[in-house]
């Protein structure tokens, strides 16, 4: 998974000429529920007579191309994990990788550029450790923008916002998981976070 990962950043950054484009990276966290996987991780942990920390903190990396001033495209990681503590412990972890298409505009707010943008995108998601399986979701985000450091063409902003990624069910197998009223896995969240732009 880690080297598709950077193969996909590398081939992104090739195709696109930078001369022409906005560059931005990121890094953002947010509280997630995983209402199926924290129940998945509460009755393996029963059965073993064992405590557990549950799926809570979702991690989000993000690398963002503007070919366009207001249209671009990003690829995001997101990850995060609960674990079983036993003598051994295990972690229940959950990856997903997602291409998107992106859109934003600035707005003047107090003599700042308030920076509003969006995206749509497809997401895999993939379990390992304490369970299995793989799942295709669909998603996106919205969010605000504000820089708090300019320097030459580099501006570091934080932003905040709300990001809604379910994967209804996920395959293990031959087996389909597909929880009823809730997701097999759920990055819905509000998030915040830094990112780190070059360009216009």
């Amino acid at each position: 998974m880690n080297e598709k990962i950077l193969l996909l950043l590398v081939l992104i950054g090739i195709a696109l000429p930078a001369s022409a484009m906005d560059l931005s990276g990121g890094l953002g966290t947010g509280f997630v529920k995983m209402g199926y996987l924290n129940e998945q991780l509460e009755a393996l942990a029963a059965r073993q007579e064992a405590e557990f920390s549950p799926i809570r903190q979702a991690w989000d990396v993000q690398l963002e191309v503007w070919p366009w001033s207001q249209v671009g495209f990003a690829v995001r990681v997101l990850s995060a994990s609960g674990v079983i503590h036993d003598r051994i412990s295990e972690r229940l972890s959950s990856v997903a990788l997602g291409i998107e298409a992106c859109g934003r505009f600035r707005l003047p707010m107090f003599g700042r550029p308030l920076r509003i943008e969006g995206g749509l995108g497809v997401y895999g998601a993939a379990l390992s450790g304490a369970m299995s399986g793989k799942g295709l979701g669909f998603g996106g985000y919205a969010a605000v923008g504000l820089p708090i450091l300019s320097l030459g063409g580099l501006r570091l902003n934080i932003k905040a916002g709300l990001q809604y990624l379910p994967f209804r069910s996920i395959r293990d197998g031959g087996n389909i998981i597909a929880p009823v009223g809730m997701a097999a896995i759920d990055f819905s969240c509000f998030f915040i976070g830094l990112d780190l732009l070059f360009g216009r």
